[in-house]
């Protein structure tokens, strides 16, 4: 198993200082047994905290963070779908009714104006009727 340093420590056992965070443990060829590894990765050590971490914890812990981004990616245009698809049907319901509105304002007028047209029939032809009234007497 590969570790890394998770904080800057001095080791007394090695002697060795290891300064830098990210950096390999153990330095080198330098064998350290399993309960030694097990003591600097937890919090039972001088320090009373992990002072390194096993690789393979770090690239669970990337792949885990790289799942939920993916997550919240997908969440996402989950919901831009939504909303667009939410402001499209609001667009078709808006023109549908626009539509409906001029259709019965045409309807209207074509009524009204039949009834004009109508009342102007009935003027003449009461009108004619007057006229041969008055022609007969």
């Amino acid at each position: 198993m590969s570790y890394i340093v998770k904080k800057p420590f001095f080791d007394k056992e090695e002697k060795i200082y290891y300064s830098k965070i990210g950096e390999p443990f153990p330095k080198g060829n330098i064998k350290v047994d399993e309960k030694r590894l097990k003591e600097l990765a937890s919090n039972k050590n001088a320090c009373k905290e992990p002072l390194i971490q096993e690789v393979e914890e770090i690239k669970k812990a990337e792949e885990a963070e790289e799942a939920e981004k993916a997550e919240e990616v997908e969440e996402t245009e989950e919901a831009e779908e939504a909303e667009k698809a939410e402001e499209v049907e609001e667009t078709e319901e808006a023109e549908e009714a626009e539509k409906a509105k001029e259709v019965e304002e045409t309807e209207e007028a074509e009524e009204a104006e039949k009834v004009e047209e109508a009342e102007e029939v009935e003027e003449v032809e009461k009108a004619e009727k007057i006229k041969k009234n008055k022609n007969k007497k």
